[in-house]
């Protein structure tokens, strides 16, 4: 589940995902080959979607909720690069491969 997911991330398990998590567990996506790749990200994407395949602004800050709302929310317009007011997939794999350093193209 999502809580799993995070628990990966937070490696120092203090209840935050730091970015030196998050640089953590993208160079390791990264160490993936290119379909064990898509299905980590599709995984990842579903499991924080839940059954609408959809990420929401309140779903974000539930899973920021140390950081400061408006900073969660700059993040979520940049990763909704649609502005339809929800992310999905096609979004939520493009932003994190970028953010993780590897091509979308290739991926």
């Amino acid at each position: 589940a999502a809580e799993e997911i995070f628990h990966i991330v937070d490696a120092n398990g203090d209840g935050t995902v730091h970015f030196d998590e998050f640089a953590r567990f993208c160079f390791d996506l990264l160490q993936q080959d290119e379909d064990a790749l898509k299905q980590s990200v599709a995984d990842t994407f579903s499991e924080l979607s839940g059954p609408d395949q959809k990420i929401e602004l309140w779903r974000f800050l539930e899973i920021f909720h140390d950081e400061a709302p408006s900073a969660v929310e700059a993040l979520f317009n940049e990763v909704d690069y649609a502005g339809d007011g929800w992310i999905d997939c096609e979004e939520f794999t493009a932003f994190l491969l970028w953010r993780c350093g590897a091509s979308a193209a290739g991926a």
